[in-house]
């Protein structure tokens, strides 16, 4: 034990007192010098010599990150400009094609790519479908009336020219035999909607021209030809022709409460009603002509 730490007698174990720089028992009167503490060693510091420090060559990983990264942001500039140029000409109803696109710079799979011009011809015909649907308002068909009216007209298939000719079943067959009557040519890609009139009588009028006239409002066409044929007592004039892109006469026509065709000829013309039979077809023709443009048939 260290004795300038001793805290008991060494010869009878009383409790020790420091007087005076000893240590006396204050049971037996022993006394103890006290050691002068030794201090401690001072410590060395050992000096280190500057380490010179070698050059060593940059990361080249970390350029070739840094160079990737200012290659892909140029890049993105570059397609970022390309595809705002190609939104502005889409804006402009401009449509851009696969080999503008490649030459801009831009890859892209040409699978996808729709040519501008069935574009444009799908555009036309839905125009076109709308502008028929718009003019046949007034005409109301359901899917259900469509099936009904179909299956009771007299169908002709032309086996030459692959189109079927669709007549409401109360018709003439035959061209001796007075009327005005509206029909469907149904094509493996169109539709027709036709009008054909028949005039007879025992005289010729040479009929060039023919007004119909609606409750009052008159429709006009002044440059129809009519072709003719004859027995020994009847004369027959005769013209069928397109009113696809104008419906609205046939419509009028369908709809009116009083109805009329005047036929002229080169000297003399005739008046003929339009009767409520002859209207009443007229206006299944162009329910079934609707029923077809909406798709009914399918």
């Amino acid at each position: 034990m260290d004795k300038n730490t001793r805290s008991k007698c060494d010869n009878c174990g009383a409790g020790l007192k420091n007087i005076n720089g000893e240590l006396h028992c204050t049971y037996c009167g022993s006394t103890f010098p006290i050691k002068p503490t030794e201090p401690e060693p001072e410590l060395e510091v050992e000096v280190v010599a500057p380490v010179e420090i070698e050059n060593r060559p940059a990361n080249t990983e970390n350029n070739a990150d840094m160079e990737g990264w200012i290659v892909g942001i140029f890049i993105f500039v570059v397609i970022a400009g390309i595809l705002f140029n190609i939104s502005k000409n889409n804006q402009s109803g401009d449509v851009p094609d696969a080999d503008s696109l490649y030459n801009s710079g831009v890859i892209i799979d040409t699978s996808i790519i729709v040519d501008s011009t069935e574009i444009i011809e799908a555009n036309e015909a839905t125009k076109a479908l709308n502008a028929k649907l718009t003019e046949l308002e007034s005409i109301k068909i359901t899917k259900a009336t469509f099936k009904s009216l179909y299956k009771n007209t007299r169908k002709n298939y032309d086996e030459f020219s692959k189109n079927t000719d669709i007549y409401d079943w109360s018709s003439p067959q035959y061209i001796n035999y007075r009327g005005v009557f509206a029909y469907i040519t149904k094509g493996e890609n169109d539709l027709e909607l036709r009008l054909q009139m028949q005039y007879v009588d025992d005289e010729w009028l040479y009929i060039d021209e023919v007004i119909f006239n609606t409750d009052g409002e008159n429709h006009t066409y002044s440059s129809w030809k009519f072709s003719r044929g004859s027995n020994n007592s009847e004369r027959w004039e005769w013209y069928d022709t397109n009113l696809t892109s104008e419906p609205s006469t046939l419509v009028a026509i369908a709809t009116a409460k009083t109805a009329k065709v005047k036929y002229i000829g080169d000297d003399y013309y005739k008046i003929v009603v339009i009767t409520k039979k002859q209207q009443a077809a007229i206006k299944r023709q162009l329910q079934i002509y609707k029923g077809l443009l909406l798709g009914y048939n399918k």
